[in-house]
């Protein structure tokens, strides 16, 4: 079973600045944001995991 995750992430430095995405692993891709690796976060990093919600796809064939 593959399990998705859909994400929020506030950034630290600025409260009002949000970013949700959406991975299969989330504790790679979380690292990635904090560590500046993602365009859209680098400047807004570190960012604290607000919300996250995991899904799996049931009868999916890959």
């Amino acid at each position: 079973m593959k399990f998705y995750y859909v994400y929020i992430l506030q950034s630290e430095l600025d409260e009002r600045h949000f970013y949700s995405g959406f991975t299969e692993d989330l504790y790679a891709r979380l690292k990635k944001h904090n560590a500046g690796d993602v365009p859209h976060t680098a400047k807004f990093r570190p960012g604290a995991d607000k919300k996250r919600n995991c899904f799996y796809r049931a009868g999916a064939s890959r």
